[in-house]
């Protein structure tokens, strides 16, 4: 289980009954979900390098 400094899965997303990403999950189409997730991909594959390394590429 991760811990609560856990910078790729931190405690705030966790508030409440659901977390986030399941929220959005529960909203979107299919496609709109995949294409979500898809961009962060995008997001933390290209910014490693400049910003956060190997926590970005865990990220991703």
């Amino acid at each position: 289980m991760k811990n609560e400094l856990d910078n790729v899965n931190p405690a705030h997303y966790k508030q409440g009954a659901m977390q986030t990403i399941d929220v959005m999950k529960a909203k979107l189409t299919t496609e709109e979900f995949r294409g979500h997730l898809k961009g962060c991909v995008l997001k933390y594959v290209t910014r490693e390098k400049l910003k956060n390394g190997i926590e970005d590429l865990e990220k991703a």
